[in-house]
């Protein structure tokens, strides 16, 4: 499993979170929600003045909505694949 977060230093921007993976070996052991959970705590120890941004798989909107993210954009494409820009703002549970 993996996740990266990027961040412009000394800019509005929020920190984006990245390629959120886990392996399909792993799937359905709740690795996503662990790793999302450490990445989100992350975030706010080193960044906690900024909101967070991801691009998220369409199908997995309900699962990033339960972080606290919401839906910023359209879907569009990516690779393919159905996407939604999601965000999420400062100082969410």
């Amino acid at each position: 499993a993996s996740a990266s977060a990027l961040i412009r230093e000394n800019e509005p921007d929020p920190v984006v979170i990245g390629r959120v993976i886990v392996s399909d070996a792993w799937r359905g052991a709740k690795l996503g929600q662990q790793l999302m959970a450490k990445t989100l705590e992350s975030c706010g120890r080193h960044w906690p003045d900024k909101p967070l941004y991801l691009g998220a798989q369409a199908h997995l909107q309900p699962f990033y909505a339960r972080f606290g993210f919401i839906p910023v954009t359209d879907v569009y494409d990516e690779d393919g694949i159905p996407h939604r820009g999601m965000a999420r703002e400062v100082h969410q549970a």
